[in-house]
């Protein structure tokens, strides 16, 4: 019988994966200031039981901003668009090594590794090795919740209020042969600086909007030669009633 191209045949047995350990949660759009972020980056800097938690929510709450986003996709862009090539020791291409990562999941890890820089750190969970087109290939590349990992003491935690000693370890053990951490165990990404800039700036267009709204509106001038209340009443209600 042949062997349809399209059909995906696992060829190991399955990973077990972080993520179906975890327990989700919704995050909290809750407004964010510099007070926030120094509150945040202290509980982030604990010895005893690092809390990550509250700063990576600044770090979302940062992400929607224009100019910050514009940077980060150029950076990515730059880097992502370079060609690349497997060779061996004497320069020699391995064609079929490389084909190897020109496949969808390499674009994903690509994309989480560039992204630790800004986050300090991201684990990334592989899925189960497949074969595709006659091709090895993961299944699905995913990065492992920010907040449910303490890199200081290598593990993670189901829920992000559970202390170090509570966590699963994932430098070692079964969940070490599917999982790659990136970035330094203490480092908390180059967002802790460009927070304190994009923080005031979101918060000051706020303000600013909120100004416009209130004295934003220009003056309304109505002029009748009518001396009919009942007219300059109309006329009053009618520019009270005018619209934006």
């Amino acid at each position: 019988m042949k062997k349809n191209n399209n059909h995906q045949n696992k060829i190991n047995g399955k990973t077990r994966s972080v993520l179906v350990e975890l327990k989700n949660q919704t995050e909290r759009l809750t407004k964010k200031d510099i007070a926030t972020w120094r509150r945040a980056w202290q509980l982030a800097i604990d010895i005893d039981n690092p809390k990550r938690y509250d700063l990576y929510m600044v770090y979302n709450d940062i992400m929607v901003d224009n100019h910050l986003t514009g940077c980060i996709n150029q950076r990515k862009g730059f880097t992502t668009k370079k060609t690349f090539r497997i060779v061996d020791k004497a320069g020699k291409e391995n064609t079929d090594l490389t084909n190897l990562f020109f496949a969808p999941w390499f674009k994903t890890f690509m994309d989480l590794v560039l992204d630790s820089v800004y986050f300090g750190h991201s684990l990334i969970q592989f899925g189960n090795v497949v074969e595709t087109d006659n091709s090895m290939s993961f299944e699905n590349v995913e990065l492992v919740p920010r907040q449910n990992v303490i890199p200081e003491y290598g593990v993670f935690v189901k829920e992000v209020s559970d202390s170090p000693d509570m966590g699963i370890p994932y430098r070692e053990g079964v969940f070490s042969k599917s999982v790659i951490e990136v970035g330094g165990p203490r480092d908390l990404g180059l967002l802790l600086k460009v927070a304190h800039q994009c923080l005031p700036k979101k918060n000051m267009m706020a303000y600013w909007d909120v100004f416009g709204e209130i004295f934003g509106m220009p003056l309304r001038f109505a002029t009748t030669a009518s001396r009919d209340k009942q007219e300059i009443d109309r006329t009053e209600k009618a520019v009270k009633d005018m619209g934006a």
